[in-house]
């Protein structure tokens, strides 16, 4: 494996989802599956599908496995036969100012060795200095990580680096 950055390109409005659903929840962490496709040595973004954790705190979310395969059939059905789309990794959000910790990296690892191709972890970081939502993340192939460069943007336009919340009213 390469010891260089790996590359996750995101959606720009799969991005301002993740916002939305991320803004919503300020007070806990949630999270889910990413879907997209594979390019070469990049992972390309289209979707974060929520997975919803009835017990997650401010500091803490598990992907519940059972409900995320049964969302990521049913979004596999809906998508037209011979899609590229399909499960590209995981994402959750950290409320506080904090990246990827220990136990994210390790779970990344961890669901890596069952996959046959790499597999990205985004966490969508709270910055309440800058008031914005910040993306952060890694990229695993049988059970190693290395640091991802996420770029948020739209087919037409230049790449972002985050996106502004949408508070709860």
């Amino acid at each position: 494996m390469r010891n260089e950055t790996c590359q996750i390109f995101v959606d720009l409005s799969a991005w301002r989802n993740a916002v939305a659903v991320a803004s919503k929840q300020l007070e806990v962490e949630t999270g889910g599956i990413l879907l997209g496709c594979r390019h070469s040595t990049d992972i390309y973004v289209s979707e974060f599908v929520e997975v919803p954790d009835r017990a997650s705190t401010r500091s803490s979310y598990v992907r519940r496995e059972a409900d995320a395969a049964e969302l990521l059939e049913s979004r596999i059905g809906a998508h037209p036969e011979g899609s590229l789309n399909g499960y590209v990794g995981e994402w959750h959000t950290h409320p506080e100012r904090q990246g990827p910790s220990r136990t994210d990296r390790s779970q990344i690892k961890k669901i890596s060795k069952h996959s046959c191709d790499e597999v990205a972890l985004i966490v969508v970081v709270y910055d309440p200095y800058a008031s914005q939502w910040k993306p952060a993340g890694y990229c695993a192939r049988s059970g190693r990580a290395r640091r991802a460069a996420i770029k948020v943007q739209a087919t037409d336009d230049p790449p972002t680096g985050g996106a502004k919340p949408e508070r709860p009213k």
